[in-house]
């Protein structure tokens, strides 16, 4: 079964993630999840990382292990500054 867009995302931040937490066992992997296949030898990769990766499941991303996905924050619109200067006049009541 093909991996989606945001799948693959979500499985290069765990594995990046997974890259730093445990260097001497995957510090050259590329974060992919063919890479950590193939450095687990399974088909199976997501089962198998939960299981060596288990005390860091807490703050690995989905799919991987149990934190949230990260939320893409949008930079506010910039506001426009008002013109310096007197106010404009009151309208009339």
């Amino acid at each position: 079964m093909p991996i989606s867009l945001l799948e693959r995302k979500s499985w290069r931040t765990a594995g990046s993630l997974l890259t730093t937490l445990l260097p001497d066992r995957y510090g050259r992997l590329e974060p992919t999840v063919e890479a950590f296949g193939t450095a687990l030898g399974t088909a199976a990769v997501l089962v198998t990382l939960r299981s060596v990766a288990a005390a860091e499941l807490a703050v690995l991303p989905a799919p991987v292990g149990f934190s949230r996905r990260m939320a893409v924050v949008k930079p506010a619109p910039q506001s426009v500054q008002h013109a310096t200067g007197r106010s404009p006049p009151a309208p009339p009541v």
